[in-house]
């Protein structure tokens, strides 16, 4: 019975992952979003994620796919992102259980880079210069924890336009709560950066995903 339920959950967050990808897809055909972009996914366990946006934006979309990861698991959990969700080291997956497993998702090296690393050390502004150039067509922020969201929100801020679109995998941890985790983090970034208009493209009953509407920046 414990099996069944199991296998049925996961057949349920598959098909709401499959869903939300595909909804990013319409979106980007509609709005014409050009290929020469990026896919970026921080936080990158299993792989689930990163073989959905290979399997649904390879056929349309001539995209650059950038994952970050520790590969060592989640970093040290901070008072903020206390819960019995989440612990030191969880979630790891090595970088070369990472690689064979992007082998088997027949992900072609050339088009994938990975950059390893706890974003508190690997985000760098050498980093960003480097990959500047290109906007992100789709951001999948699956941090867990505020105390990393943070950092990677603005890391990417410069690479959002208008139609770029970030998803957040955890958005409904912490009870939905507006004061812990990834929801907090983009509160305060959208607080911070009026600029930037957000608006809901898709939701499941874990994730949600935001396009830039309008981008109003001054001067």
């Amino acid at each position: 019975m414990k099996w069944w339920y199991r296998k049925s959950l996961y057949r349920f967050r598959q098909n709401e992952l499959k869903k939300l990808y595909l909804s990013c897809v319409r979106y980007m055909l509609t709005n014409s979003i050009c290929d020469q972009a990026y896919y970026f996914e921080f936080g990158c366990y299993s792989c689930n994620t990163l073989g959905m946006a290979w399997k649904h934006f390879r056929h349309h979309f001539n995209f650059d796919f950038v994952v970050f990861d520790s590969f060592e698991g989640l970093p040290e959990i901070s008072q903020i992102d206390e819960s019995g969700i989440f612990a030191e080291h969880g979630m790891r997956m090595s970088l070369e259980e990472f690689q064979a497993k992007v082998k088997a998702l027949g992900i072609k090296r050339e088009k994938l880079r990975a950059v390893k690393g706890f974003y508190s050390d690997s985000l760098t502004q050498e980093l960003q210069a480097e990959l500047l150039g290109k906007s992100i067509a789709v951001a999948m922020i699956d941090c867990d924890l505020y105390e990393s969201t943070v950092p990677v929100l603005e890391f990417i801020r410069p690479f959002l336009r208008q139609g770029s679109i970030i998803i957040f995998d955890d958005w409904s941890c912490y009870f939905g709560s507006f004061e812990k985790g990834e929801k907090r983090a983009f509160v305060e970034f959208t607080t911070k950066y009026p600029e930037f208009t957000f608006q809901t493209l898709a939701q499941t009953s874990e994730a949600i995903a935001f396009y830039v509407s309008d981008l109003n920046v001054q001067g």
